[in-house]
């Protein structure tokens, strides 16, 4: 995730918004309880350092009820 913050969104395959947020990995912050950001720091010695920063989805809507199983579109 390039940047501070990224907006995530999150829509069944019928095009229905789950969630709309955003996402800062370097804070660990999220505008919605739905997202969390992380941001993950390898330096294995080797003199080169990895940052990768990622978004997670607990898997429930806006208003924190369970989806279905099913596809999904981020």
């Amino acid at each position: 995730m390039p940047g501070t913050a990224t907006r995530v969104r999150i829509y069944t395959i019928a095009g229905e918004k789950l969630v709309d947020g955003t996402v800062d990995a370097n804070l660990h912050t999220s505008t919605v309880n739905a997202l969390r950001g992380t941001q993950f720091i390898d330096n294995s010695g080797n003199g080169l350092v990895t940052v990768n920063n990622t978004a997670s989805w607990n898997l429930t809507n806006q208003s924190g009820r369970n989806v279905a199983s099913g596809v999904y579109i981020m």
